[in-house]
């Protein structure tokens, strides 16, 4: 998993679908990185934390 595989996600779908926040993951995150979610901290955390990522992700060409 790379960057820029992660910012084509984002691009097709939004960060926000692609962040699974109901993951053990997600609530081990600090207060401070929750409250100042955006796309560039959602690329950093799930670089970090894959499983951040809700799953499964299935790519059928130009589609998500």
């Amino acid at each position: 998993l790379d960057i820029s595989k992660i910012q084509t996600w984002f691009d097709m779908v939004g960060w926000e679908y692609i962040l699974n926040r109901r993951s053990a993951t997600w609530k081990l995150l600090d207060d401070l990185t929750k409250s100042n979610m955006n796309e560039v901290v959602a690329q950093r955390v799930i670089l970090k934390s894959p499983t951040l990522i809700k799953r499964p992700i299935l790519e059928f060409g130009e589609n998500l």
